[in-house]
C-alpha cells in the first residue's frame, strides 16, 4: 500500500461503497447525507486513479460508475 496510496484509497472507498449497500438490502438504509457523501468520495477517488495513479483508468471507470449508483440509491430514498 506504501508503492500505490491512490490504489488504496480506491480499495477503501469501494469497500465502504459495499458496506453502506449492504446495510440497504438488509433494510437499514443510512441517511442521505451519507450517500451523497459516499458519491463524493467515488468522485474523488476517479478523479485521483485518472490524474495521479499512472495505468488505473479502469479503477476511475469502476470509481465514477459506482458513484452514480450512489447517488440513484439517494434518489430511490427519497421516494
Amino acid at each position: 500500500m506504501e508503492d500505490q496510496p491512490p490504489l488504496a484509497l480506491h480499495y477503501f472507498v469501494i469497500g465502504m461503497y459495499f458496506f453502506v449497500i449492504l446495510f440497504e438490502f438488509r433494510g437499514n438504509p443510512f441517511s442521505r447525507k451519507v450517500y451523497l457523501l459516499l458519491a463524493l468520495l467515488l468522485i474523488g477517488s476517479a478523479m485521483l486513479q485518472f490524474f495521479m495513479a499512472t495505468n488505473h483508468s479502469f479503477a476511475g471507470v469502476i470509481s465514477l460508475l459506482f458513484a452514480y449508483f450512489a447517488l440513484q440509491s439517494r434518489r430511490r430514498l427519497n421516494e
